[in-house]
């Protein structure tokens, strides 16, 4: 009984990280998302400007 118990908390435990690491998959995600943003539009202001000098 008792080592059925453990199993039991260890398969909780598991299913508790595995929880944990999808949550911290879509903060990577996000966080990351916004920051290819971000470099999109720095990229598209310097080729803007660099086209206004090349006028």
């Amino acid at each position: 009984m008792r080592k059925e118990k453990y199993r039991d908390q260890v398969r909780q435990h598991c299913s508790d990280l595995a929880r944990k690491s999808e949550e911290l998959d879509i903060d990577i995600r996000s966080i990351v998302g916004s920051k290819l943003e971000q470099q999109a539009k720095a990229d598209e202001l310097r080729a803007q400007l660099t086209a206004l000098l090349d006028e």
